[in-house]
């Protein structure tokens, strides 16, 4: 209930514009309680707000990097963040994030993505392997849509 409370805080002091205060009951409370989706959730929502409203700065983007991978800088700094932290995430609770990990293949975070699917696909393989097949057969489908609609246009 303490770690609840610090999320709620920390949401409270985000909206009335102090940040600085809002990070450190947000950390409270993942610190805490370090399986709660609420605070986990709320400090996430709050980081993207904070990022795509202030210009989208990299170092504030970091510390949500899940959220905002689809907003990385050409150096991939926040797919190496997700690389560098997920070590010591147990590969359980990356399972419901499997569709959200195998759509950041498909761009330029991939390579780094990669090995913590690896890890994952190790310990659950079915927990990959039938999101993966989805994933496969849809680009493949896409894939000879276009081509289709190019033998079309060019005939």
């Amino acid at each position: 209930m303490t770690a609840e409370f610090y999320a709620l805080k920390g949401m409270l002091l985000a909206q009335i514009g102090r940040s600085d205060e809002a990070n450190k009951a947000f950390s409270s409370a993942v610190q805490l309680h370090d399986t709660l989706v609420k605070a986990w959730a709320l400090w996430g929502d709050y980081l993207e707000q904070v990022f795509t409203k202030d210009s989208r700065q990299i170092s504030v983007g970091v510390s949500a990097v899940f959220w905002l991978l689809s907003y990385d800088d050409e150096r991939s700094s926040l797919a190496t963040a997700v690389s560098k932290y997920s070590v010591d995430v147990p590969p359980i609770q990356w399972l419901p994030w499997i569709p959200q990990l195998l759509t950041c293949l498909v761009r330029n975070e991939g390579k780094l993505i990669l090995n913590l699917l690896s890890q994952v696909g190790r310990m659950f393989p079915q927990a990959v392997y039938f999101p993966i097949r989805t994933l496969y057969f849809t680009l493949k489908f896409e894939q000879l849509e276009r081509y289709m609609s190019t033998e079309l246009a060019a005939a």
